[in-house]
């Protein structure tokens, strides 16, 4: 476009402020273009530092740009609930430990004894059985089941908690989707189709350069809000997955 506006101020059919703004523009989108490369490379240091590698790795942009579907094999558990579940499974054990603390073991000696004169000895069995009146350790028994309890409904709770986290990501998911398909029908082809017809306009003299640019910020916020659009969308389904023990094989697919 800057190029196009610099032929017509040269033959005098656009103004020299023409020129200067279209080169102010040209300016603004190469500071943009220099900001978004270095925010490129500290995001793929940042990324890098998780296995101690280097910011030379390929990203595969086709990616970004597909929305595909979920599929989950293998575990399907959040981290968060596997590690409840186990607390839930060892305050529970305890109680068991705790009552058998309760029952008191019999007991069984044997030795021999010598008689006070030395020449006799004789073999001697005990066996006794603890009555156990004032002890019964229910006091620990029943501190075990209130952590028993308090842990099941802590899994209960967290499980709750995700189930809602997880109908979240699904409906953002569905909503960024339904807006792709939206910008992608209606949206981009109409921005489109007037960039061109505004630069038709422009070659001919029917429009100023200003209802060409206009027309060029449509399009390029249209492709802005796409972008947006898939971001949600593939942050969604990561949380999703993650919610779902997707990530459990440690692999990140």
């Amino acid at each position: 476009m800057a190029a196009t506006v610099a032929r017509r101020v040269e033959a005098a059919r656009d103004p020299l402020l023409a020129a200067s703004r279209s080169n102010t523009l040209v300016a603004e989108a190469e500071i943009a273009v220099e900001n978004a490369r270095l925010t490129d490379l500290a995001a793929r240091d940042n990324l890098a530092l998780f296995w101690s590698g280097a910011r030379e790795f390929q990203v595969d942009m086709s990616t970004f740009d597909r929305m595909s579907g979920l599929e989950i094999g293998g575990a399907t558990l959040a981290p968060e609930i596997a590690v409840s579940r186990a607390a839930q499974q060892e305050a529970e054990a305890r109680i068991a430990v705790e009552r058998a603390k309760s029952t008191l073991d019999p007991s069984v000696s044997a030795g021999l004894r010598y008689f006070r004169d030395g020449s006799e000895a004789a073999f001697v069995v005990g066996f006794s059985i603890p009555l156990g009146i004032n002890d019964t350790n229910s006091a620990a028994v029943a501190r075990a089941a209130a952590e028993s309890s308090r842990a099941r409904l802590e899994t209960e709770i967290l499980e709750r908690n995700l189930e809602r986290q997880a109908a979240s990501a699904r409906s953002q998911m569905n909503i960024a989707a339904r807006e792709i398909a939206a910008i992608d029908a209606r949206l981009i082809p109409a921005a489109q189709e007037a960039v061109e017809r505004a630069r038709a306009g422009y070659n001919q003299g029917g429009f100023s350069y200003l209802d060409v640019l206009d027309a060029q910020r449509v399009l390029s916020a249209a492709r802005l809000q796409r972008n947006a659009a898939l971001d949600s969308h593939h942050r969604a389904q990561a949380a999703l997955k993650r919610l779902l023990g997707g990530y459990a094989d440690g692999a990140a697919q």
